[in-house]
This record gives structure tokens, C-alpha cells and sequence, in this order.
């Protein structure tokens, strides 16, 4: 579909599974037959006009307790507990308007949400009392990013103006490692909102999508 036919239709429900290797995803409007598995679903669309809410991508935790609700045009991440569905915080991180992907990673253990917003700088939020703090790896703008599974780095794609997989070590706040890629971006090459990343469900390997 293009995505003006799709981009503001009443979503119907999405379905998160929940198994031994991770989360499954499912719904009628996305017309597959094979289940994406994966800790995050992006809407892969742009809205034809400037919005003040959606579309809505949404995240959850290595442990199966968290979730959250990234509410692009409105700038707002909601946070909610997976079992009962409760509203648990939400957080104003933008001004409402924008198009670009709110990306989020969950550290259940540690109690942060780890945030990318196409700038330059890491949002690191204190869930216990909402409180912000930054990262400034200085490694230019920031795309998608996956958390490790054990919370200790931060896997980052960096857009522009030098595009490559960025390694960042949370408790230094620096870049560990600095691996190059081939091939192009969709993020800004293409009108894809982000560029799509999934750690397996060992943890061991770190899957990405570029295009040559």
C-alpha cells in the first residue's frame, strides 16, 4: 500500500505474542503471513500533513513487563504495564508536529528508558521519577537504536553525517565501538520513517537492514 491509503486509517488492534524466543507481532491490517518477532513495531509510514498526534510505534521490555507507546506527532512517550495494560507514566519529549521516529529502548533492570530522537544525543529517563539526563557521544545524528541484553551498551545507527553502527557503553557514555556498514540507508535514502534493528533472541547477534 501506498502510504497515504494506510497513514491515517483507524488501526486495528495490534496483537503482541509471547513466547520463549520474544515477542511476536500480528494484526489483520499488516496482510502477512509470517509473524515478526522483535522488542519494537514501527507504523512504516509519514503522515501527508503536519499532525499533532500519531502515528504510534510501540516498544517493550527483555522482561515482558514494560511496554511503551511512542506517540510521534504528539512527542509524548506513554509507559504501561504489559499484564493488566495500566497507563504507568507518560513523558513530553518534543514539541508536537514532528514526523520523525521517537526511537526507544527499555532497560527493565536498571529502570531507564534510553531515547534517540534524530539529534545528537542519547535521552536517558529515570522511570522511578522521570528525570532526564543526556549522552552526547559525538558521533553525529542518531537513528534506530537496540539495547543489549544485559543493559551495559546501547547499539545506535548514526545517520548522518557519517552513517555506521555505533556501540555505545551506557555507564562511560562513550563510544565503545565503531562498526561500518554496507550498503545505504533506508532512513535517508528512501521515505522509510527508520531504519529497522533486532538483537536475536539469544542476544548474540544484532540484525540490521541497509540497501545496495
Amino acid at each position: 500500500k501506498k502510504a497515504e491509503d494506510i497513514a491515517w486509517e483507524l488501526s486495528p488492534q495490534l496483537e503482541v505474542i509471547q513466547s520463549r524466543e520474544g515477542f511476536f507481532w500480528n494484526g489483520a491490517f499488516l496482510q502477512d503471513h509470517n509473524l515478526a518477532l522483535g522488542h519494537s513495531f514501527f507504523w512504516n509510514a509519514f503522515p501527508k500533513q503536519s499532525v499533532t498526534a500519531r502515528p504510534l510505534d510501540f516498544f517493550v521490555g527483555y522482561q515482558g513487563q514494560l511496554g511503551a507507546l511512542a506517540d510521534r506527532g504528539a512527542g509524548q512517550v506513554h509507559l504501561i504495564q504489559l499484564e493488566t495494560g495500566q497507563l504507568l507514566k507518560t513523558f513530553s519529549l518534543r514539541n508536537p508536529g514532528s514526523s520523525k521516529t521517537l526511537n526507544l529502548a527499555l532497560a527493565e533492570k536498571s529502570q531507564r528508558l534510553y531515547l534517540t530522537d534524530n539529534s545528537t544525543s542519547i535521552t536517558v529517563i529515570q522511570l522511578e521519577d522521570g528525570s532526564q539526563s543526556k549522552i552526547a557521544p559525538a558521533v553525529g545524528l542518531l537513528g534506530n537504536c537496540v539495547l543489549s541484553q544485559d543493559e551495559a551498551f546501547l547499539f545506535v545507527m548514526a545517520t548522518k553525517p557519517n552513517p555506521g553502527l555505533k556501540v555505545i557503553d551506557l555507564k562511560s557514555g562513550q563510544l565503545a565501538k565503531d562498526i561500518a556498514i554496507k550498503g545505504d540507508l533506508f532512513s535517508t535514502n528512501s521515505d522509510s520513517p527508520v531504519d529497522l534493528m533486532a538483537l536475536s533472541p539469544d542476544g548474540e547477534q544484532l540484525l540490521f537492514m541497509t540497501y545496495l
